[in-house]
């Protein structure tokens, strides 16, 4: 096999640099990574029965979190929530100790919907206290 010397090895690097990003395009560009384009989702803050389950959920799974007694503490009913698609849902919302009001606990809680209508069928992705 000859030897590349001189102007020939950063030619050959750039060629397969290109047929590197070549292949890994190629390889994203597949249907499985794609998914399904009716699990879209949505950038705009929505409102509606999932949404709300979504907000239970993350109440829940917030109270836990902060150890507050759930009969001290009061959920604030606003909130702000996304459909980020494949049924993952994202919720920003305030809970807060009924004994110490207005130092509530401001939350963003990803969620995802495993199906079926009950509790259970929720799944805590990522749960962060914004103050």
């Amino acid at each position: 096999m000859p030897k590349l010397t001189g102007p020939w090895i950063p030619i050959a690097a750039i060629g397969g640099f290109f047929l590197l990003l070549f292949v890994a395009f190629q390889v994203l560009n597949l249907e499985f990574f794609r998914g399904d384009p009716e699990q879209g989702g949505s950038a705009t803050p929505i409102k509606n029965e999932k949404t709300a389950l979504a907000h239970a959920y993350c109440t829940k799974s917030a109270i836990e979190g902060l150890h507050l007694d759930p009969e001290r503490a009061r959920v604030l009913p606003e909130y702000t929530a996304w459909d980020i698609g494949f049924n993952r849902y994202l919720v920003k919302a305030t809970v807060e100790d009924a004994n110490g009001p207005g130092r509530g606990k401001t939350y963003l809680c990803k969620v995802l919907d495993q199906g079926g209508s009950g509790e259970e069928n929720w799944a805590l992705q990522s749960l962060e206290y914004l103050n």
